[in-house]
């Protein structure tokens, strides 16, 4: 099966390896983003590609003409920022340009990538559904996420798919992986909590892109549907950690850390970043921490019977394939 796909947020990661995916699979692909040096790689190979902001004439008029069959958002930003004011920007008001492409492009699908971070709790949550409430933001990150999930479950007129997802992985995708990777090469010390047995969720990109297109492949009527999505089991940090660094042929260094300090690690060392206006995530954040303290994991239920995925890359399949 093929159609007509609009990638938004094409020159990230994750849009960048979803344009190469589609156009493989003989997708007709209009790539949207502002990077012209990685648009004109995706061009050399034959993808088409329009620079500018998702609310600029000159996308609308591409998208509009291109007549997309769905429109997948890979637009946004994750990771720490200074304040809900710049989270509104890349989350929130991209959600509401994207809604608007989608009714301009006409008989349009919206396909968006959100977090399990809306229903974020400071305690080990197990097979986490779709429908659990949210809870009260951890971030501004989580907020914006909660706000465009609102936003998106107030449209009616067109089919719109969230996909919530905890972190991709592999081939150099930012992520805490990445982060634990980068750590260990460097031979720093790795925090050594409740026996390193918190477990999380992550996705490897490629199944990622296999759930993106599966659900493409799946009519669906006017209206929202949340999906989660995640690897084929939830990986604890001692086994992330034992894995990368056998890849990488050292040991971890551990260093035991109490989770209380840990808890207030993170939120001291954001405002830390802030106090000293600088605008990168510190080495702990309060994301970081949580990830490091509590288990958080989906439940797969819906996207199995409703859309007919599953995911097929497990960890240690990645670590031998070179897919890290």
């Amino acid at each position: 099966m093929s159609g007509k796909l609009v990638i938004l947020g094409a020159t990230g990661g994750l849009g960048g390896r979803l344009a190469h995916y589609f156009h493989k699979k003989n997708y007709a692909v209009l790539a949207v983003g502002r990077n012209l040096e990685r648009l004109s790689l995706l061009k050399s190979i034959g993808i088409s590609g329009v620079q500018g902001e998702i609310d600029s004439p000159e996308v609308l008029e591409a998208v509009t003409k291109f007549a997309p069959d769905a429109i997948i958002n890979a637009a946004g930003k994750s990771g720490f920022s200074r304040g809900r004011a710049q989270y509104h920007t890349a989350n929130i008001e991209t959600v509401e340009n994207a809604i608007f492409l989608a009714r301009a492009a006409k008989n349009c699908r919206l396909i968006h990538f959100s977090s399990p971070s809306v229903s974020y709790r400071a305690h080990d949550c197990f097979g986490i559904t779709e429908d659990k409430p949210f809870s009260p933001p951890v971030s501004g990150y989580a907020w914006s996420r909660q706000q465009s999930e609102l936003i998106l479950s107030a449209v009616d007129d067109l089919p719109v798919t969230m996909i919530r997802l905890r972190s991709t992985y592999g081939y150099g995708a930012v992520s805490p992986l990445q982060s634990i990777r980068n750590k260990i090469i460097a031979r720093s010390f790795l925090p050594w909590v409740r026996g390193g047995q918190v477990a999380i969720d992550l996705i490897h990109i490629d199944d990622l892109v296999e759930a993106v297109e599966a659900v493409v492949h799946v009519p669906q009527k006017t209206g929202p549907m949340v999906l989660n999505v995640a690897g084929p089991e939830a990986l604890t940090f001692k086994r992330i950690a034992d894995g990368i660094a056998a890849y990488e042929r050292t040991k971890p260094k551990w260093l035991p850390v109490p989770g209380i300090a840990l808890a207030f690690a993170g939120p001291i060392a954001e405002i830390m970043m802030l106090a000293l206006n600088e605008n990168r995530e510190p080495d702990i954040s309060a994301h970081m921490a949580g990830s490091l303290l509590y288990s958080q994991t989906l439940d797969l239920s819906k996207i199995k019977s409703a859309i007919g995925w599953s995911p097929r890359f497990g960890f240690e399949d990645v670590l031998s394939r070179k897919a890290l």
